[in-house]
């Protein structure tokens, strides 16, 4: 399939355009969230969701996200609680605020002579005459070899092995279970093929956030690596067995308040990058309940200004109409913008690591400027946390039996999309 030549610098431009106006509305929509969730719980749930949450409590862990993102700058325009997200503003304020963000045909990676057969499965012997094509199709290109084998990858586990999607296996599986089984090849083939980019899985800590002794321990880092030595945290990773309300808030706090400490420590490495490219500094912000999957993007949108954009939402696909309405495609589709992130980062820290002086005759000829450092103080803010909290992670063992929020069906309730 012919495929217009890609700019990488400019793959997230339309999917992140985000207006002051909208980040004004949503920071208001943030203030209102609050208040509202403060004057539901009392003052003793208050206290322990700004130090200890109780762990059960999907209601006070809500409230200490909102409270942290407040405390750290952060405006969640991605966040679309029924509650609360659209309480107070008129109808064209709320179209404005809740347009989806989608991807452009230019940067899809999919195979379409294959992708044809996906929408046609409707069947066992449907999914495998579309295996036995996809078996037969000689991938040509490092990008289209790489889209091929997941597509093996999740036909197979369709064809060959479909009991590891029955609802009664999917409700025993461990958070460790669903990386081995689903995600970790798919991230591994597709977000590892590149020797600058390195997957750490496994509650690690990175050394930006042991500095400020900010001690989270995440399921999955994107090291970038240039020379053999990282130079950056690129993107973040939570996973969880299944969607709970208290899971859903901690893990993204913990996610996004640590990648706020990766983009800070970013730009201090990258001293001479311009004012106009910081906005363009985007971490991505990748969650993972159960087979779904939530793709985000942190970034600094004007001075101290932090914004969490959602990018797109994804799944393994566990049933056959799930394949055929197009879940694998969007599963690439999402790798495809978190790379292209992490490749934006790369080249935005090589930009901000010169101050052009190397080519000072040209500079001159040209007539060009000197770069000029930039004055981080006018940019970022500190990362604002309790160390009281760092162990509060809204646990799924608590959550199984007390909270009211957890969606136990809701993974069995796929087998019949």
């Amino acid at each position: 399939m012919t495929r217009p030549k890609r700019t990488r610098g400019k793959v997230l431009e339309e999917l992140q355009a985000v207006s002051d106006e909208k980040i004004i509305l949503q920071a208001a929509v943030d203030r209102h969230r609050l208040q509202q969730l403060q004057r539901e719980l009392d003052g003793s749930q208050i206290e322990r969701a700004t130090k200890k949450a109780k762990k059960s409590n999907g209601k006070a862990m809500k409230l200490k996200y909102f409270k942290y993102l407040a405390d750290n700058n952060i405006v969640d325009i991605s966040n679309s609680s029924a509650d609360l997200h659209m309480q107070g503003f008129n109808n064209a304020t709320k179209t404005r605020m809740s347009n989806p963000v989608l991807l452009s045909d230019e940067f899809d990676r999919n195979i379409e002579k294959i992708v044809k057969g996906f929408k046609k499965i409707k069947s066992i012997p449907n999914l495998k005459l579309t295996l036995n094509i996809c078996e037969m199709h000689k991938a040509r290109g490092e990008d289209e070899k790489v889209v091929h084998r997941i597509y093996l990858h999740i036909l197979r586990l369709h064809a060959e092995k479909p009991w590891v999607f029955s609802g009664e296996n999917l409700s025993r599986y461990s958070e460790f279970d669903l990386q081995i089984k689903f995600w970790g090849y798919v991230f591994e083939t597709y977000l590892g093929r590149r020797k600058e980019v390195v997957l750490q899985w496994g509650d690690t800590m990175s050394n930006t956030c042991k500095k400020i002794s900010l001690r989270f321990k995440l399921d999955l880092r994107l090291l970038i690596l240039k020379d053999n030595d990282m130079i950056a945290d690129g993107g973040t990773g939570e996973f969880a067995r299944k969607v709970t309300k208290a899971k859903l808030y901690a893990d993204t706090l913990k996610s996004v308040v640590t990648t706020k400490c990766h983009l800070n420590g970013f730009l201090m490495s990258t001293p001479y990058l311009s004012e106009k490219e910081v906005p363009n500094v985007k971490f991505p912000v990748i969650q993972i309940m159960g087979l779904q999957g939530r793709l985000s993007a942190l970034r600094i949108k004007k001075k101290k200004v932090y914004v969490l954009e959602s990018i797109c939402s994804f799944r393994f696909p566990n049933t056959l109409p799930q394949i055929k309405s197009g879940d694998i495609e969007q599963l690439v589709n999402a790798l495809t913008i978190t790379e292209n992130m992490i490749i934006e980062l790369e080249r935005l820290y090589n930009d901000g690591q010169s101050s052009n002086d190397e080519n000072a005759m040209t500079r001159v000829l040209n007539e060009l400027p000197r770069r000029k450092k930039l004055k981080l103080e006018n940019w970022v803010t500190d990362v604002v946390w309790d160390k009281a909290d760092e162990e509060d992670e809204g646990g799924e063992d608590a959550e199984d039996e007390n909270d009211e929020d957890t969606d136990d069906e809701s993974q069995k309730s796929e087998e019949n999309d």
